[in-house]
């Protein structure tokens, strides 16, 4: 199949979101995706694995609209379009709330949200809300090993090291199984992503992707996983070109995702005057894939 074309929203007015969907969809992306950040620390000592001057990388008015509530709102103004959160830290929320927030949005979209989940880097976050960030791993994984029970409408109940609770059930869930999709760059997420539906990854360049994907390669043998189906997306790297879509692709890489557009046009909410050059931009990247 040919590598899927997928449109970051993240870093976006609010305003702009209904119409870049609608635009992506009428231009025949796969789909769009949205990060997750819960609150932005003023102070934050954590070294950003993204950002070698450390700091969030972004400044503390970037909106982050929650991406479950979102994909809930998206659905309602397209048609086929996917939604992908990229990604998702379980470990900050309750298994409950994260799973009946999940599964609206899985329900509403009719089964057009894709659950992107990492373990997150941001201790302070985790402080402000009173998450041990050193367990997060453990947590995530407890999680996962939950979640897909929970959003089959299954009655669960757990007496684990994170989660107990007595015997109970949510509703509404989708119809069919949600596709999970695990990050990061650790022998460990690695794990985790070879015993779900696939991995994701951020903006690597060639050199540094390529033997991430071996490693994950090996960690699917390992897990027995290597025969199935697998999702792997990316980020665009800055350097993209279609001769580094080609090499990805021939690597196993089946979707890739575009970086904002806003990034390109500026962020004029202006949405009748900008629409046209944030079509120019996803057109591109479409040229780019081809």
């Amino acid at each position: 199949m040919p590598i899927e074309a997928w449109q970051n929203l993240g870093f976006t007015d609010p305003a702009m979101l209904g119409p870049l969907a609608r635009l992506a969809e009428e231009l025949g992306f796969a789909g769009v995706s949205l990060p997750e950040h819960l609150a932005t620390p003023e102070t934050i000592v954590t070294p950003n694995p993204y950002v070698p001057g450390g700091g969030s990388g972004y400044a503390p008015d970037t909106p982050f609209p929650d991406p479950w509530v979102t994909f809930g709102a998206l659905a309602a103004v397209t048609e086929r379009l996917r939604f992908v959160a990229n990604v998702s830290i379980l470990a900050l929320r309750p298994l409950v709330v994260a799973a009946k927030a999940i599964s609206t949005a899985a329900v509403l979209s009719q089964n057009r949200v894709v659950l992107g989940v990492g373990v997150g880097w941001l201790r302070e976050e985790f402080e402000a809300l009173g998450v041990d960030f050193r367990t997060r791993g453990r947590r995530t994984d407890e999680m996962l090993m939950l979640l897909p029970r929970l959003l089959r409408g299954e009655i669960v109940s757990a007496d684990d090291e994170f989660h107990r609770f007595a015997a109970l059930s949510i509703s509404p869930v989708p119809d069919r199984a949600l596709p999970v999709l695990v990050g990061g760059v650790s022998d460990a997420a690695l794990a985790r992503a070879a015993r779900v539906d696939g991995w994701i990854g951020v903006n690597f360049e060639p050199e540094v992707l390529l033997p991430i994907l071996d490693r994950l390669a090996s960690a699917r043998n390992e897990a027995g996983t290597a025969a199935r189906p697998f999702t792997i997306m990316v980020s665009r790297p800055p350097t993209f070109s279609n001769k580094v879509a080609r090499a990805y692709e021939a690597a196993g890489v089946t979707a890739i995702v575009n970086r904002p557009t806003g990034f390109s046009v500026g962020t004029d909410v202006d949405i009748d005057a900008s629409l046209d050059a944030h079509r120019r931009v996803m057109e591109e990247f479409q040229t780019l894939l081809a």
